[in-house]
């Protein structure tokens, strides 16, 4: 581990930069195999985790979910504010180790907020669960964990992802001027 940061670090001295660009580019189409390989699996087991859910317990399941998905979206909202704040106050201390276009306004942050869930890495956790303890019972609640993380990603995606445009519209709306009359400039 010390390794790879001290590489991390002295890299820019080392590597050219057309080699780091190459690399971006091999670990991009790495994160969007690996991201493709996580849907294939969320096709296979979803069908098995369904059929292994008895149908009253579907409906308080997807109620889970959702609840899941607004206190992780309410405690990321939380995180980016405080990141602005702690921006904020950095900059205005220490002026040279922030730049001022890194600050974040009140839009960015909201924009911020909302399009950075998915819950992929905690989908990828809960199908690697073993089906089987050591001693052969099943796992605890595994499907219902496999199914509760289904519909978080589901709605993350579809929720969110169809109303990001909307948002993004909504909160960078530019102001409307009208052309001046009689030397005057209406807002």
């Amino acid at each position: 581990m010390i390794l790879g940061l001290d590489i991390s670090r002295f890299s820019h001295k080392i590597f050219p930069e057309s080699l780091k660009k190459q690399s971006r580019s091999i670990w991009e189409i790495i994160i969007f195999l690996l991201n493709g390989l996580i849907f294939i699996l969320i096709g296979l087991e979803f069908p098995v985790v369904l059929k292994h859910i008895p149908k009253n317990q579907v409906l308080p399941y997807i109620g889970y979910a959702f609840l899941i998905t607004v206190v992780a979206l309410v405690l990321r909202m939380a995180r980016v504010f405080l990141q602005k704040g702690n921006l904020q106050r950095t900059f205005q201390r220490k002026k040279n180790r922030i730049k001022e276009d890194a600050l974040l306004d009140i839009q960015s942050c909201l924009i911020i907020s909302w399009s950075g869930m998915r819950g992929i890495v905690s989908l990828a956790i809960a199908i690697g669960l073993p089906v089987t303890l050591e001693n052969g019972a099943p796992f605890p609640l595994r499907d219902t964990i496999i199914f509760i993380s289904i519909a978080v990603v589901l709605f993350t995606l579809i929720g969110q992802g169809l109303t990001l445009p909307w948002l993004v519209r909504r909160v960078t709306k530019p102001k409307a001027t009208f052309p001046a009359a009689a030397g005057k400039v209406v807002n």
